[in-house]
C-alpha cells in the first residue's frame, strides 16, 4: 500500500508540474535531441568547419578544395508560446543558398517532438531564395498535427536562414 501511495503522489506531482508549465508560463527545461556540433558536422559533411557570427546569428561553414565556402549551417533558435524553446541546424548549399537539411537539436516541450521526423523536415530540402522572397513562411509545407506552432516556427526559421545567407552571401 505504501508503494501505491508513493506512485500516486509522484503522478500527482508530475501532473502539477505539467499544469504549472502550461498555465503559469513556467519555462520548460530544454532537452537535447542531438549534440549541436555533431549535427553541424553531419549537415556540413565534415567536422572541419569555420564559424562566423552575423549579428545574433551563428553560422558554420565548410570549404571546398579551392578554399571557397561550399556548405553553411545556420543555428536557429525560437520560442513558442513564451516558454517552449526550439533549436535547429539549418543546412544550405552555399553556391545556390538552397536547403540541404534541417535538423532539430533541442526542444523543451514534448508536444514539439513530432517536428523531429524526416517526413516533416525533408519538406524543406531544395527550397531557396526564390521561394522565400517577401514571405514569412514557405507555402506548400504540411504542418504536423498537434504541433502546429512548432511546425510554423520551423518554417519561419528556415525562411530566415535562407534570407540571412542570401543577404550575407559575400561574407563567406
Amino acid at each position: 500500500m505504501k508503494n501505491k501511495n508513493k506512485i500516486l503522489m509522484l503522478g500527482q506531482w508530475s501532473a502539477f508540474t505539467l499544469l504549472s508549465v502550461h498555465f503559469l508560463g513556467m519555462q520548460a527545461e530544454a532537452r537535447q535531441i542531438a549534440p549541436l556540433l555533431k549535427t553541424v558536422a553531419d549537415v556540413l559533411g565534415t567536422s572541419k568547419a569555420s564559424k562566423k557570427v552575423i549579428g545574433k546569428d551563428t553560422v558554420f561553414y565548410s570549404k571546398d578544395a579551392a578554399g571557397k565556402a561550399s556548405k553553411v549551417a545556420v543555428i536557429a533558435h525560437a520560442t513558442w508560446g513564451g516558454r517552449c524553446t526550439h533549436e535547429w541546424v539549418i543546412g544550405l548549399d552555399y553556391p545556390t543558398n538552397k536547403i540541404t537539411k534541417v535538423a532539430v537539436t533541442e526542444l523543451s516541450c514534448p508536444h514539439a517532438d513530432p517536428i523531429n521526423e524526416s517526413g516533416f523536415l525533408d519538406q524543406f530540402k531544395g527550397k531557396g531564395p526564390v521561394e522565400v522572397k517577401g514571405v514569412k513562411r514557405l507555402s506548400g509545407i504540411n504542418t504536423v498535427v498537434k504541433a502546429t506552432g512548432s511546425s510554423d516556427l520551423t518554417n519561419e526559421e528556415v525562411v530566415k536562414a535562407i534570407a540571412l545567407i542570401e543577404k550575407n552571401h559575400a561574407a563567406f
